[in-house]
């Protein structure tokens, strides 16, 4: 080219017979130019259909001003958009070419989209798979709650005192965790139905021998209370002499049967105290007997 082609005017067209602008290789709206002196000689660009365009002076100025040491720099070219160019001196002429960076920058653009989708799809997909692992690996533990919320209804206070409810083996298998406190529940509920059962047994032998100790000692009370009436109405002084010995009989009889219960509330108190149980010997019946 011999002068400035469409300088001043972005719709100008160069001179066709240079084949600088759009020269085979270029990207479409890639900018060239040369200066030589701080004057444009050759300044234009080619767009997607292959038609070239002059520069306007502002764009040409933009580009004039570029340090030709070789170091890309970021330009404003107006209407043109943002691009990266580059100027390189060679026997006083500067060569300029510049990329545009808006495709690059629609691209950046979608490709963060793309990767801000998939990454939000991940999260979720994530999300709903550690959720539903989570719910999966809790199910053991609810089953295990559900046993304790049954055990918690039961009447044991006046009921049955069976506590036949248990955490299933396969929910003690399922994690370590889990199993851990299934094992624990399952060990509570035996020992405290045990206890329970204990204390069945327990009440059950009281009210028994309550009943024993009460028929034992309405026989005395009555026949004390019988000579005491006979010797309150009588007035021969043998005869109530008689009936005070019948008496005092059957207080001694009384008697043992109190000391008896004490003696057996002495026992329970010890085997609640802790105290290790009596020794047991081989007793020789005869002798008592006799």
């Amino acid at each position: 080219g011999s002068g400035s082609s469409g300088s001043g005017s972005s719709d100008a067209q160069p001179d066709p017979d240079n084949e600088f602008i759009g020269a085979p290789g270029q990207a479409a709206g890639t900018v060239v130019a040369v200066l030589r002196s701080g004057s444009t000689v050759l300044a234009g660009y080619t767009d997607n259909a292959g038609r070239q365009h002059g520069l306007t002076t502002a764009q040409e100025r933009t580009l004039s001003a570029i340090d030709p040491d070789g170091t890309p720099v970021t330009v404003q070219l107006g209407a043109l958009g943002t691009y990266r160019a580059q100027a390189v001196g060679s026997g006083g002429d500067v060569f300029v070419t510049a990329l545009p960076l808006g495709a690059l920058d629609s691209t950046i653009a979608r490709l963060t989209l793309v990767f801000g989708g998939v990454t939000l799809l991940g999260l979720l997909v994530a999300a709903w798979a550690i959720a539903l692992t989570v719910r999966r690996a809790l199910r053991p533990l609810e089953r295990v709650a559900g046993v304790a919320s049954d055990v918690a209804a039961l009447d044991l206070e006046g009921g049955d005192t069976a506590i036949t409810a248990r955490v299933e083996r396969a929910d003690l298998t399922a994690n370590r965790e889990v199993g851990q406190v299934g094992t624990a529940l399952n060990r509570l509920l035996g020992h405290v139905g045990q206890a329970l059962t204990v204390r069945r047994e327990a009440e059950s032998t009281m009210r028994t021998f309550v009943a024993d100790a009460s028929h034992e000692l309405r026989t005395p009370i009555a026949t004390v209370r019988a000579y005491a009436e006979l010797s309150a109405s009588s007035r021969d002084l043998d005869a109530v002499h008689a009936n005070v010995g019948r008496i005092a009989t059957e207080a001694v009889r009384m008697g043992d049967l109190v000391e008896e219960l004490l003696l057996l509330a002495r026992l329970d108190a010890r085997a609640l105290a802790g105290a290790p149980p009596l020794a047991v010997d081989a007793v020789d019946l005869t002798s008592i007997v006799v």
